[in-house]
């Protein structure tokens, strides 16, 4: 347990304290001398006792009424004390000043000697700050997963712009297919050897697509994590009462964020299954071109035909893709 939770951390250590057989005009000079609101009775060094201002201006109030004055502190004094261990923790105290009603906490050593006083003001002093170092370490926290979801979100623009890139190449290789087909059926190994080429470009392609899929999800786990921790805030903001409103703002904003960026890699996940279909279907394609090479010049008609359509189609995606890259980098 950390010493900073406990009762030997916030208490008062010097004590005054008076006998049972005591003047009650004793009493009450020391704690007008001392400007206190209660006296610990002891005998010896153990409390049996504890004299509040309550005890002696009802004594006051008696003597103005013509009651009968009591001359001795065991006559006022609130028996027996409840005490607590220098040792304990702070929450134990603040229960049993909770639940006993009482404004004052004579603290003991393991002798059962009286070691201090701790006050209701001491403990509401205490959980103030403890609740304002629990909101630090969460805003901390937090500050740390957005730094994370940021970066993230980066990469994540970062690979779309790959992807298309890549893309455009394919596109380009295509058209030297098809212009080189229809020169002539001499130059159909050359025209095998771009195909295969192509066919290799969209496979990459494919793969960087994959590598998109793995980072949606990494994404999708960085705003799951990030979900938790805005509602784990807000729990800390409801218990901080006033001092965590502000922070209950930043945490409902944080999981706005989280929820969004979740969108964000769903719909990632969408685009790049797409591309990963397509880059599939270019692969083969071309595959078929260059086979086509291979077997005639004759057949370089249909290559260019064959290779334009696949150009067109990637096209159509390219721009499809960027209007879709555009609308998902808004969300950043």
């Amino acid at each position: 347990m950390s010493n900073a939770h406990l009762i030997e951390t916030i208490m008062t250590k010097e004590v005054i304290t008076v006998a049972a057989d005591s003047a009650i005009e004793e009493a009450l000079g020391k704690m007008t001398e001392g400007l206190i609101s209660c006296l610990v009775v002891c005998q010896e060094s153990t409390p049996i006792g504890i004299v509040t201002e309550r005890d002696l201006t009802r004594v006051l109030k008696d003597q103005l009424a013509g009651g009968e004055i009591p001359d001795l502190v065991s006559q006022v004094m609130s028996s027996p004390v409840t005490m607590i261990d220098a040792h304990d923790n702070i929450e134990l105290a603040v229960a049993a000043i909770r639940d006993k009603r009482i404004r004052h906490l004579v603290v003991v050593n393991s002798e059962g000697h009286i070691a201090g006083i701790v006050t209701q003001t001491d403990l509401l002093d205490a959980h103030a700050r403890s609740l304002e170092e629990r909101v630090a370490t969460r805003s901390a926290e937090l500050e740390q997963a957005l730094k994370v979801s940021e970066d993230a979100n980066q990469s994540k623009s970062e690979m779309f712009t790959t992807v298309m890139k890549t893309i455009e190449e394919i596109s380009a290789c295509l058209e030297q297919v098809a212009e080189r087909c229809s020169n002539a059926g001499s130059s159909a190994k050359q025209t095998q050897q771009i195909a295969e080429r192509a066919s290799e470009e969209a496979a990459e392609t494919a793969r960087q697509a994959a590598e998109i899929v793995t980072a949606s999800g990494a994404i999708e786990h960085v705003a799951s994590r990030t979900r938790l921790l805005a509602l784990n805030a807000k729990i800390e903001a409801s218990r901080a009462g006033e001092f965590g409103r502000g922070f209950n703002v930043v945490a409902n904003e944080v999981k706005q964020l989280s929820s969004e960026a979740m969108e964000s890699s769903q719909e990632i996940d969408r685009v790049a299954g797409s591309i990963e279909k397509s880059m599939a279907d270019a692969t083969e394609a071309v595959d078929e071109i260059a086979k086509a090479a291979a077997i005639a010049s004759d057949e370089s008609t249909e290559l260019v035909h064959a290779a334009r359509e696949q150009k067109e189609a990637l096209d159509a995606l390219l721009k499809q893709l960027g209007s879709e890259c555009s609308g998902t980098t808004d969300l950043f």
